[in-house]
């Protein structure tokens, strides 16, 4: 079989196309407006299984796709385009709130910030009233497992009680469509924050990874608490040490 090519004549074993550059410069394939993966417009019907494009529809997600036909869907050269997002707390220190609060109260934290992906707007929506309630709730737009990587930077407050280890406890929490609220996955603890009376570290942090499964309209928030035994120092947010919720759907 012939074989073709730019800008050279030396061809790859088993390649039946090769394009060569200086290391400058790149290849654009076609770019197509694809507003819904499951059909093939803009394309004609019947086009060839493996046809390759780059999307350049941002509902339904930047990047390039290729034609299952078998499935008659779209699926990324990426699978995880589109379901990954990553986010940062939009505020810090006393503008965050105190997470060291009573079990009976709890807190709701604020870390849903600008995301930092952007690859699909349509799966996570965060919800609530007003911007201060939207930092505390994400919404879910598809059923599924998610895979939830959370990293909290903490910092607590010097006062005058005698009791200096202070412990937060964060879970996550879901809440349904019909308003039921449920508290899956562990407790997690952060690491001991003294109070700062003897320019002992006040600083303190939270990391976990969780895999769940998650209906459409499910609201996700961070939601802390105090420790058994642990001090009632206020736990802020630590500015100098940024917090992130990072969530990808796996399946």
């Amino acid at each position: 079989m012939a074989q073709a090519g730019i800008n050279t004549t030396h061809f790859s074993p088993g390649v039946a196309f090769e394009v060569t550059g200086d290391g400058t410069q790149g290849v654009i394939l076609t770019r197509s407006n694809i507003e819904d993966l499951n059909t093939e417009a803009p394309f004609p019907i019947g086009i060839e299984d493996g046809t390759l494009t780059f999307n350049t529809n941002t509902a339904s997600g930047l990047g390039y796709v290729w034609w299952d036909k078998p499935a008659h869907t779209w699926r990324y050269v990426d699978p995880y385009i589109g379901k990954k997002e990553l986010y940062g707390n939009p505020v810090a220190d006393g503008a965050a709130g105190d997470l060291n609060q009573d079990v009976s109260a709890g807190f709701k934290i604020p870390i849903f910030g600008n995301p930092e992906f952007n690859d699909n707007n349509n799966l996570y929506e965060t919800v609530g009233a007003n911007s201060t309630e939207q930092s505390k709730n994400l919404k879910i737009n598809a059923s599924g497992r998610y895979r939830i990587a959370v990293t909290l930077g903490l910092e607590a407050q010097e006062d005058n009680d005698l009791i200096d280890d202070n412990v937060v406890e964060i879970r996550l929490q879901i809440t349904d469509s019909l308003g039921n609220t449920t508290y899956p996955g562990s407790n997690q603890h952060s690491s001991e924050m003294d109070d700062n009376r003897n320019s002992e570290d006040d600083d303190g942090a939270v990391s976990f990874v969780e895999i769940i499964e998650l209906k459409k309209d499910d609201v996700i928030s961070l939601a802390s608490y105090r420790s058994n035994a642990s001090g009632d120092n206020i736990v802020w947010l630590n500015a100098s040490r940024p917090s992130s919720f990072y969530i990808i759907k796996i399946n």
